[in-house]
């Protein structure tokens, strides 16, 4: 099982705190005992189970950043998961590794695809195939917000409905962002997708379904590379591929 730390440009864990840690190439930290404990407490420290679910949690988690550092680790004892993160009584990290780069689209991409793993309300549903699918309205993600988030608590798929209503949020949010991560819109739209998919792995807890986090995060980054390398293949002028394009002009010496 490949396993992933994050941690700040100097190496630390929750600098500045008691229960700071400073990771490295083979260090190795433990605790006593991991029996009964939660993920993130004195007796399960966290890790993540893919190196882009590091990257598109991080800002609900340790809020790193780009500046922040990747170890590829492995862990010992009780282990515990809730699909996003994993947990060990005891990690050692093993090397360092590039820090995948993700866009504000293929963090959103991918808070969708968590979201429709559990919600599949014709409305929610229809909306987000369009937008994976490249057909992104900013008034269909609106509509879906406004709908779903009418849903209260008595409401039979509440949970399920929050991992659509934060994917939707994060598909407005980043219909007003620029492409810059350092945008405020892309990283709250970045953030609500997080949320989209820490909704999506409590309401698959309840519904006792498995999702494979990092496939989807995959799936999600490689279409949207794809779409962008697609734009950048289109006129400026005209908005065509180079086969059909109408701007080209011969020059004299053609």
């Amino acid at each position: 099982m490949e396993l992933y730390k994050l941690t700040d440009a100097r190496g630390y864990t929750r600098e500045e705190h008691l229960n700071c840690l400073q990771w490295g190439k083979g260090i190795i930290h433990g605790t006593a005992s991991a029996i009964g404990q939660p993920l993130c407490t004195t007796g399960l420290m966290h890790c993540y189970l893919h190196k882009l679910v590091a990257v598109l949690c991080d800002c609900l988690d340790g809020n790193y950043g780009p500046d922040g550092r990747l170890w590829k680790c492995t862990g010992e004892g009780e282990f515990l998961s809730d699909g996003l993160q994993g947990g060990f009584c005891k990690f050692t990290s093993l090397e360092e590794v590039p820090l995948p780069k993700i866009t504000v689209e293929g963090r959103v991409h991918w808070g969708i695809l968590c979201a429709m793993e559990v919600f599949d309300e014709e409305l929610f549903s229809n909306w987000a195939k369009g937008w994976v699918s490249a057909n992104r309205q900013k008034n269909g993600a609106m509509q879906v917000v406004r709908t779903l988030g009418a849903y209260g608590y008595s409401h039979p798929k509440y949970k399920a409905s929050l991992a659509g209503y934060y994917a939707a949020r994060a598909a407005a949010k980043a219909a007003g962002a620029n492409a810059d991560w350092d945008a405020f819109a892309g990283m709250e739209a970045g953030e609500l997708a997080a949320n989209a998919a820490t909704a999506a792995a409590e309401a698959a807890a309840v519904a006792g379904k498995d999702i494979d986090f990092g496939a989807l995060a995959e799936r999600a980054v490689e279409a949207e590379q794809l779409v962008e390398t697609k734009s950048e293949d289109l006129c400026p002028q005209c908005g065509l591929t180079p086969y059909s394009c109408i701007c080209f002009t011969p020059s004299d010496n053609d």
